[in-house]
């Protein structure tokens, strides 16, 4: 039971994150379009907005496969539970 507990804390945490990260990315994103769009261009504040956008979604998509494999092992679980 403890084991069952810690994985669906680990999955909602993880869930948390997740979406944690996609805001993130959403509020950078829309930080590199006001700074392109903006008339005071600085290539060096595109660059590292670019660069923050590039390591949040690289998080994002080492935190997605976790995530997976966390639901997988979660449903295997469940299976199990609903077996016995």
């Amino acid at each position: 039971v403890k084991d069952i507990a810690s994985y669906e804390q680990q999955l909602t945490r993880c869930r948390d994150l997740n979406w944690e990260l996609t805001e993130k990315i959403r509020s950078e994103t829309e930080l590199l379009a006001s700074l392109d769009a903006s008339n005071h261009k600085s290539s060096s504040n595109l660059a590292l907005c670019g660069r923050s956008i590039r390591e949040l979604a690289d998080q994002k998509h080492a935190h997605d496969q976790i995530m997976r494999s966390l639901e997988r092992t979660w449903n295997n679980l469940q299976t199990m539970i609903r077996s016995l």
